[in-house]
C-alpha cells in the first residue's frame, strides 16, 4: 500500500531463514524497487504496488524493535488497522445509509415515495440497527485499550500488551465492520434499483470499493478463525474462566428453577415465568435475557467443540461457527449495556437495541447449532441439540412494529439519526 509515491516502507522478513523480522528500508535503497501500479477493482486512488528485492542490503540499524520479534510488531500492526478499519466502517455505514434514506425519500413508485413499503423501510431499520451496535462495539473497545494504555507504564512494550489483550474484540469488529458495511451497501444499492448500477450514482463506487475490506488486515475467515482459537489459548492458561462456565452452565440445565422441562416456561403458556433466577425485568427484559442465552450457547457450543481435542485446528467450519456466535454475543452485549446507560431519546435507543437483538440472537442459535451438528456423536447429537434449544426460548418479537420504531426518525433526519 503506497507503494507507488512512499520513501520509507516498513518490510517483513526472516533472517537466517527463521527470525521473522521488522526492517526498515528506504525508497532509493540499492537492489530495492518499486513494481508497477496494481489496476484494481476498487479503491483506485490508493497505490498498491509490488516491492522487489535483489541483493538489497540493509543496515542493521534499520532493524525494527528486536530481531525475531517482527511477530509482536505485525500483530499490534493488524490489530491496530482492524480496530481502524471497524472504525471506519461505521463512517461509512452512515454515508451509505444517508444516501439510501434520501433516494429511498424521493423516488416515487406507483405514486408514493418507496420509504412507504414495508420491505424498503425494513432495510433502512436493519442498517440503522447495525449502524448502532458497530458504534457500540467500537466505542467499547476503543475506551478499554484507551484506559488500559493509560494504566500501563507507557513504554512501547507495554502499549503492545495493552493492544494485545483486546485482539478478540479487533477480530470480532473487523469482521462485522466490514461485513456490515458491505451489507448496508448492497441494500442501498437494491434501493436504488436499476441506478445503482450505474456508475453515475456514487453507490456503485462504494460498491467497488468496499469488496476489499473483508480482504484486508487479514482476511475475514482467517479472524474467524482467530476468534475461538484465542479464546481457547486464553482459558487453558487460566486467563479466560472458560471451564468454570461450563460447569455453571452444567448446573443450570439440570436445574428446574433455571430450565423447567416445560417448553411453555419461557413463553405465554401456563407455566410462563417459572425460570424466574433466568427471566430479568424491567426495561429491554427480553433482550437482556435473549443476550444471557447467547452467551450459553456459545458456552454449550464451545464445550462441544474443545471434545474433539486438537482435531479442533483443522475443522475450520466448526471455528468459524463459534465465532459467529462469540460474535454476536459480543454485539447484543454491547448494544445493551450502551442504551441502558443512556438516558437521552430512551424509544428509539430501545427500537434499534430491539431490532438488532431480535435478528442477532436467531444468528447466534443458527451457528451455535452449526457447531454443536458438526462435533457431537450421531447417537448424542439430538439430545445435545434439544438441549441447545432450551437455550433459545422467548417469545418473537413483532418485527414491523420494532421496525416503526426507527424508520420515522431516519426520513425526519435525512439518515442515520443519532450524533452519539
Amino acid at each position: 500500500t503506497n507503494g507507488g509515491f512512499a520513501d520509507v516502507y516498513v518490510v517483513f522478513l526472516k533472517i537466517d531463514g527463521t527470525k521473522f523480522t521488522a526492517m526498515i528500508v528506504e525508497r532509493g535503497t540499492p537492489g530495492f524497487t518499486q513494481g508497477r501500479e496494481e489496476h484494481k477493482l476498487g479503491i483506485r486512488g490508493s497505490s498498491t504496488t509490488p516491492l522487489l528485492f535483489e541483493d538489497c542490503k540493509v543496515p542493521v540499524g534499520n532493524v525494527l524493535g528486536e530481531i525475531g520479534k517482527g511477530h509482536k510488531i505485525a500483530f499490534n500492526i493488524l490489530n491496530v488497522g482492524r480496530l481502524k478499519l471497524a472504525a471506519f466502517g461505521v463512517g461509512g455505514m452512515k454515508y451509505v445509509l444517508k444516501g439510501g434514506v434520501e433516494y429511498a425519500a424521493q423516488r416515487k413508485q406507483f405514486g408514493r415515495a418507496i420509504a412507504e413499503f414495508g420491505l424498503v423501510r425494513e432495510k433502512l431499520a436493519r442498517a440503522a440497527a447495525q449502524i448502532y451496535a458497530a458504534e457500540a462495539m467500537t466505542y467499547r473497545a476503543s475506551g478499554a485499550i484507551d484506559t488500559a494504555i493509560a494504566q500501563s507504564d507507557g513504554s512501547p512494550a507495554k502499549v503492545m500488551e495493552a493492544i494485545e489483550e483486546y485482539a478478540i474484540e479487533a477480530s470480532i469488529m473487523k469482521v462485522t465492520g466490514s461485513e456490515w458495511l458491505f451489507q448496508i451497501i448492497d441494500e442501498v444499492l437494491q434501493i436504488h434499483g436499476g441506478n445503482g448500477f450505474v456508475e453515475d450514482y456514487p453507490i456503485e463506487r462504494a460498491y467497488r470499493d468496499n469488496r476489499v475490506n473483508r480482504i484486508f488486515e487479514g482476511t475475514n475467515e482467517i479472524n474467524r478463525l482467530l476468534i475461538p482459537g484465542m479464546i481457547f489459548k486464553r482459558a487453558v492458561k487460566g486467563a479466560m474462566p472458560l471451564m468454570a462456565a461450563v460447569q455453571q452452565l452444567d448446573e443450570e440445565l439440570t436445574d428446574p428453577r433455571h430450565f423447567p422441562p416445560s417448553a411453555s416456561a419461557f413463553g405465554s403458556g401456563p407455566g410462563a415465568g417459572k425460570a424466574v433466577t433466568l427471566l430479568p425485568v424491567g426495561r429491554l427484559a427480553a433482550e437482556r435475557r435473549g443476550a444471557e442465552m447467547a452467551k450459553r450457547q456459545f458456552i454449550f457450543a464451545a464445550k462441544w467443540a474443545a471434545s474433539v481435542g486438537t482435531a479442533l485446528e483443522e475443522r475450520q467450519e466448526v471455528l468459524a461457527a463459534l465465532a459467529d456466535v462469540a460474535i454476536e454475543v459480543y454485539a447484543m452485549d454491547s448494544v445493551l449495556g450502551r442504551t441502558l446507560a443512556t438516558e437521552q431519546q430512551p424509544q428509539l435507543r430501545d427500537a434499534l437495541c430491539r431490532f438488532y437483538c431480535m435478528e442477532s440472537r436467531e444468528r447466534a442459535y443458527d451457528r451455535a447449532r452449526t457447531a454443536i451438528a458438526a462435533v457431537v456423536p450421531a447417537e448424542e447429537r439430538d439430545a445435545q441439540l434439544d438441549q441447545l434449544a432450551r437455550l433459545h426460548k422467548y417469545t418473537p418479537v413483532n418485527s414491523a412494529e420494532a421496525r416503526e420504531g426507527i424508520v420515522p426518525s431516519l426520513l425526519e433526519t435525512g439518515g442515520y439519526p443519532l450524533s452519539y
